[in-house]
């Protein structure tokens, strides 16, 4: 340990977010994994063509180097972790799966004050001349320091352009994280419409599927660090400036770590290139504590973690069972008992509970309110056809007199109808299918045939009428009626 001191670095455990250990990780990963396999049967991507890009934070933290990713331009506590006003830059890199590096962009910060443009201090590391090793390396300077969804899309189409000079007519494939500035539509239509896909990693799984965070970034902190603190050191000793040793120790870390073996060791490490399902699934899965492996130690110390882990949650549960948490109104400099506070929330959570029982009923009552009225509507309008004329279908009966009204009360004739000559037809047909027709009957109305006659003679029983032919096989009915 002791010889090999300057090339181990000691880091400390920290628990997995919850949505970093789901079940929902599997399943992003297993539908990432059927997309990328589409995708590259579909279409055909050379090792160059092939590509990582992420960005990574720098700051200066308790006179050591302190490197930090982002996660989401709009999350406070990511920013809070880090001192602010000790950040130099931060580094946007793109890496190919053939060994190179492609560009690096040094997002740093400015204060615009008014328009587009602002006044800064920049300090440039020597640039090596063109060559196979060596790659475009830009800056740039936002108002956060970091990169956001403008410079995003003007770092894509540099990408774009440089590729199509180099490689004129291949497609080119980008993989990187879900950083909202990543997934603006403009910039995905206008990646797409010069041959460059923008394939995004699933979500909370960057941190073991994507190459830059397998070896390259770990190695660069590493020797950022140390050349830093050696820059630094030098400075105090020869009483000159170290504002620019951080930029400067980025730079040479970069030309040293950035290095073909290791960049193709990442895509291969991590299955990205060669594409390689088996070993996606088999990190997923040691990232999540259910890893497949045949060695008895490291099941042993699989299922020994995964106890000890088991165990810290269930202690957290037990205390959490032991603090009582709640709302209260309190003044300055007043104490407050436990019972009070705890009196004070009771009531708070009653009131609030009445109150959402009050909105829930008037909800209810709403609806019920809103479906009456459809249902008058209805009755309204069924009891406005029942009052309208079936013959002419314009005239409505409001009380007057003189008009033929059913038993049944669903039909009426107005006196210009009943003087029609399709008048008796309608009414022996309604008086054929009306219920009213089986009530007994009231009187004699008019007989407009004789009895005698061989045709057909019309009878009137109560307020409606029906045709009844002579010599039917019931003629007692005829007798039954008239009396």
């Amino acid at each position: 340990m002791k010889r090999h001191k300057k090339e181990l670095s000691q880091r400390s455990c920290k628990a997995l977010a919850d949505k970093r250990a789901g079940p929902q990780v599997m399943e992003s990963v297993d539908g990432f994994c059927n997309e990328l396999d589409d995708l590259l049967k579909n279409h055909h991507f050379t090792p160059a063509g092939i590509m990582n890009y992420d960005e990574t934070r720098v700051v200066n933290k308790g006179g050591k180097m302190v490197t930090k990713r982002i996660h989401m331009t709009a999350k406070e506590r990511s920013n809070a972790l880090a001192t602010r006003h000790s950040t130099v830059a931060s580094l946007l890199t793109f890496i190919a799966a053939d060994g190179s590096a492609f560009l690096s962009v040094y997002v740093m910060k400015a204060k615009f004050v008014e328009g587009e443009d602002a006044d800064v201090q920049f300090w440039l590391h020597a640039a090596p001349r063109t060559s196979r090793r060596s790659w475009p390396r830009l800056s740039c300077w936002t108002e956060t320091g970091f990169l956001d969804g403008d410079t995003f899309s003007n770092v894509v189409d540099l990408v774009a352009a440089e590729w199509a000079v180099r490689n004129p007519s291949t497609n080119l494939l980008l993989f990187g994280d879900r950083l909202g500035a990543h997934m603006r539509p403009a910039t995905l239509e206008k990646a797409l419409e010069r041959k460059v896909y923008l394939f995004f990693l699933p979500p909370n799984a960057s941190h073991f599927i994507q190459p830059l965070d397998a070896s390259p970034f770990g190695s660069f902190h590493v020797v950022m660090r140390g050349s830093n603190e050696q820059l630094t050191i030098d400075g105090m000793m020869t009483n000159t400036g170290t504002r620019d040793s951080l930029l400067a120790s980025a730079f040479v870390a970069e030309r040293k770590v950035f290095e073909p073996h290791i960049v193709r060791e990442a895509c291969r490490t991590t299955g990205l290139f060669p594409f390689d399902r088996a070993v996606i699934i088999a990190r997923a899965k040691e990232n999540l504590g259910v890893g497949e492996d045949a060695t008895p130690v490291v099941d042993q110390a699989r299922a020994a973690a995964a106890e000890v882990i088991r165990a810290s949650r269930e202690r957290v549960s037990e205390a959490a069972k032991e603090v009582s948490a709640g709302e209260a109104s309190v003044q300055r400099a007043i104490l407050h008992s436990p019972e009070a506070l705890l009196e004070q929330d009771r009531q708070r959570t009653a009131e609030r509970l009445r109150k959402e029982k009050e909105v829930r009923q008037r909800a209810v009552e709403r609806v019920q309110r809103r479906e009456n009225k459809v249902k008058k509507r209805a009755e309204k309008a069924a009891a406005r056809v029942s009052r309208t004329c079936r013959s002419c279908v314009k005239k409505e009966h409001r009380g007057g007199g003189g008009w033929h009204v059913c038993a049944c009360g669903s039909f009426r004739l107005c006196p210009g109808c009943q003087r029609g000559a399709t008048a008796a037809v309608e009414i022996a047909q309604h008086g054929a299918t009306s219920s009213a027709s089986e009530e007994p009957a009231a009187a004699w109305v008019r007989l407009l045939l004789p009895l005698d006659n061989p045709l057909l003679f019309l009878l009137g029983c109560g307020s409606y009428y029906f045709w009844h032919p002579v010599g039917c096989s019931n003629p007692n009915q005829i007798v039954q009626l008239r009396a």
